[in-house]
């Protein structure tokens, strides 16, 4: 019994150093593993590294009794580790917690022109709030704008510290101003909101008492930062047509054109760009500065059916809503076969297969692995 238990070891031994068994990172392989299950992950399955700043998801599939067919879920954990709550969380495509300058926020229910955010705090304090439709918008900090009912047409600003909602003394553009913020990700000083006038079609920034604090001249908001607000006069990104073909490319507002033309062309929280270009091999994903200058040292080459539009980048990870397309230091990490299910600044948690066996795991961007579970299928 003894020398049959040894030979097992042996085996197991050889495969591992061998590389017939290979985790995605060595800290997976030095992990122990867990055994499948359907029940919330425990604070002892999480191993937080001090640099963390900011919570982060854990999924797990859950199952209901009757019902054979797994689910996900995820519980909320703060940086250090403490597991704060379960959550359902409404999403057609991998998770993002949208944090910033203290505060983040996940959609956790979305039906028949209703939906509910949950606003959390660094230290994972969660509070709920009712929306109509998807309309939400972290402004800054502790700020967030939001449309609860479509009878009176009122935008509310909230403020998750007071926990009070104040109706602005002026209508901003909403929905279409701030879902257009929404979608560059940019910061906005809840004190000076970018609205659109109407009558000249430009945008300027006024109070929450509805009080103008400057007068619409500029075409477009890029954000709020450190008491500065950035502000352009002119379009930024164009389009065309050259044989044919639609193509991107930036233009300064004496009408330049300052970069090479891309596929595709778009905006991140960071005030760089996306860029894909066609190259004779295929499609290949990069950053460019607002001089048209590539930041990144390398590109990304993407599948052929990659829909451009639902690339996006978050902390050092370019993404889509199923998958991890590349990491901006180290184009080595991610690039096995998974799903992603949720992505913050720092973290990203995947499923994938190994040796035969699905598993759930969080890792941080620059691939230290956070937490692991085995998981039935």
């Amino acid at each position: 019994m003894r020398k049959n238990r040894w030979i097992v070891c042996l085996l197991a031994s050889f495969l591992v150093f061998t590389g017939l068994i290979k985790a995605p990172f060595a800290s997976a392989a030095n992990s122990p593993s867990h055994a499948a299950s359907s029940m919330q992950p425990k604070e002892t399955e999480v191993h937080a590294p001090k640099e963390l700043t900011e919570p982060f998801l854990v999924p797990y599939l859950a199952k209901v009794e009757g019902d054979p067919t797994p689910y996900l879920k995820f519980v909320m954990v703060s940086p250090a580790g403490k597991i704060i709550s379960g959550i359902d969380i409404f999403s057609g495509g991998a998770i993002t917690t949208n944090f910033k300058n203290g505060y983040g926020y996940i959609n956790t229910y979305g039906a028949y022109g209703h939906s509910e955010y949950a606003i959390f705090d660094r230290y994972a304090n969660m509070q709920k709030i009712p929306v109509n439709d998807t309309y939400f918008y972290h402004l800054d900090k502790e700020w967030f704008a939001y449309y609860p009912d479509p009878n009176d047409g009122k935008i509310r600003f909230y403020n998750a510290v007071t926990k009070k909602s104040v109706i602005p003394g002026f209508e901003p553009g909403f929905p279409d101003t701030i879902n257009n913020l929404a979608w560059m990700n940019v910061t906005v000083d809840p004190h000076h909101i970018p609205f659109l006038d109407g009558k000249t079609n430009k945008k300027g920034l006024k109070e929450l008492t509805g009080k103008t604090t400057c007068p619409p001249f500029f075409d477009e908001y890029l954000g709020y930062s450190e008491g500065i607000h950035r502000v352009k006069n002119g379009s930024f990104v164009v389009s065309g047509l050259s044989n044919n073909k639609k193509f991107y490319a930036l233009m300064n507002k004496k009408g330049k054109v300052i970069s090479a033309k891309y596929v595709y062309l778009k905006p991140t929280y960071d005030n760089q760009f996306l860029a894909v270009s066609q190259k004779p091999d295929g499609y290949y994903l990069t950053k460019i500065n607002a001089l048209g200058k590539q930041t990144l040292p390398f590109s990304i080459k993407l599948d052929s059916k990659e829909d451009f539009s639902k690339i996006s980048y978050m902390g050092r990870v370019f993404y889509n809503d199923t998958k991890i397309l590349g990491v901006d230091n180290n184009r080595g990490l991610f690039t096995f076969p998974h799903r992603l299910l949720s992505i913050t600044n720092e973290t990203v948690a995947i499923e994938y297969t190994q040796a035969n066996k699905t598993w759930i795991s969080v890792f941080t961007h620059t691939g230290k692995q956070i937490y692991t579970r085995q998981v039935a299928r």
